[in-house]
């Protein structure tokens, strides 16, 4: 608000996605925060992420310091030539795919996404709901470009941050050899980084 001292009041700050209303926890021991989760404790919140996404086996999670982790590591984990975006979009994933030397493409159109998912060494990337337009993708295209990718030997990673309020979401079709679908709890619970 510093620039705009005549601006009138209350105001909305719609420069974030993250809900301003944090989820009420209460403060823990200071000793719980500077310490890792034991094993026990991460199969716990697997098991619950897992639930609550419909998943039907907790090892199909994976925990990240929020999902800007993940998407920061994927690009070391899955070998690509190309990745092919759906934008507008978050810019977090091209950041990430850029660092590692990947050659990055947006294109706005699905149809695009599809030719690019038959293209081997090619990664795509859906965020649905998008950020920043909300554009809803369902999740039998999702399904059938999934399908896509694996019969080409290609990825589809869906950045599902904002699913939560949209209700749709293609985690259960995991396992699925050719999907990665990223969750946060940043956006709906006011949990970033978590």
């Amino acid at each position: 608000m510093a620039h705009f001292p005549d601006a009138p009041r209350p105001y909305y700050d719609l420069s974030t996605g993250i809900s301003p209303y944090a989820y009420p926890l209460r403060m823990p021991d200071p000793a719980v925060l500077a310490r890792l989760p034991e094993e026990d404790e991460e199969a716990d919140l697997q098991t619950a992420a897992a639930f609550a996404y419909g998943l039907s086996n907790p090892d199909m999670v994976v925990a990240g310091a929020g999902s800007q982790s993940l998407i920061a590591l994927l690009p070391r984990l899955l070998p690509a030539q190309r990745v092919c975006l759906l934008g507008p979009t978050y810019s977090g994933h091209a950041q990430a795919w850029r660092l590692q030397g990947v050659l990055v493409q947006q294109v706005t159109d699905p149809a695009a996404l599809e030719q690019a998912a038959t293209q081997p060494g090619t990664v795509c990337v859906v965020c649905n709901p998008n950020n920043p337009d909300g554009r809803l993708l369902s999740a039998d295209w999702l399904h059938t470009l999934a399908n896509t990718c694996a019969a080409h030997g290609t990825v589809l990673i869906v950045d599902e941050a904002f699913a939560d309020f949209e209700q749709q979401s293609v985690a259960p079709l995991l396992p699925h050899p050719a999907l990665v679908v990223l969750r946060s709890f940043g956006k709906t619970y006011g949990l970033p980084g978590v």
